[in-house]
């Protein structure tokens, strides 16, 4: 199986992908594929931290099982997510962290961090729907969803090097977004909503 973060790390790097990325936010698309590394690696070592305790991983799966079938378009050039979803999305994953988190990709890449916070909005659901995907297909359960996320932060920490450090710093702080089975409860409508299709 191969993991879910470098096939969306190729997908969304790609040159097609980037170009998307790019034309959605108004950036050129060498440093827009550079910024989804970064908010890519964020989001897996965010829902990784989340799933390390059993609770976690239950309402993640849980969460995927209501609303995230992987049923949307794989192709990223094509894919239009609604905003207002992710936004959602990284208030439970992200929690208190986003702000410093979109501070310090914006730094790094060189991009505003109000557009890198487009950014994290636009990947959130596809990184869901793609985990979804992977949860059905591969019929994982809650120990094997954590055991992959950790795969997946592992494989964001080789792709980015010395640069992941800051990232996973922040990520790993006290004031980080934890999903627990209330805050995924109260999301599932608009979740199913926005992306259940």
């Amino acid at each position: 199986m191969e993991n879910v973060f470098d096939a969306l790390l190729g997908e969304l790097t790609s040159e097609e992908g980037a170009r998307a990325l790019a034309s959605d936010l108004g950036t050129d698309p060498t440093r827009t594929a550079t910024a989804a590394r970064s908010a890519l690696a964020t989001l897996f070592a965010a829902l990784s931290r989340n799933a390390e305790e059993p609770s976690g991983s239950h309402a993640l799966l849980a969460a995927l099982d209501e609303d995230h079938r992987g049923s949307g378009r794989d192709d990223p050039g094509g894919i239009r997510p609604a905003e207002e979803a992710g936004e959602a999305i990284l208030g439970h994953v992200l929690g208190g962290r986003r702000q410093a988190l979109e501070r310090a990709i914006g730094q790094d890449v060189g991009l505003d961090p109000a557009i890198v916070g487009r950014l994290l909005a636009i990947l959130a659901p596809l990184v869901m729907s793609a985990l979804g995907r992977a949860q059905r297909e591969h019929r994982l359960g809650a120990q094997e969803l954590s055991y992959e996320l950790e795969r997946g932060r592992q494989r964001a920490e080789t792709s980015m090097g010395a640069r992941f450090g800051p990232l996973g710093g922040i990520v790993d702080g006290d004031a980080g977004g934890r999903i627990d089975p209330a805050t995924g409860n109260r999301g599932k409508t608009l979740l199913k909503r926005l992306l259940g299709r």
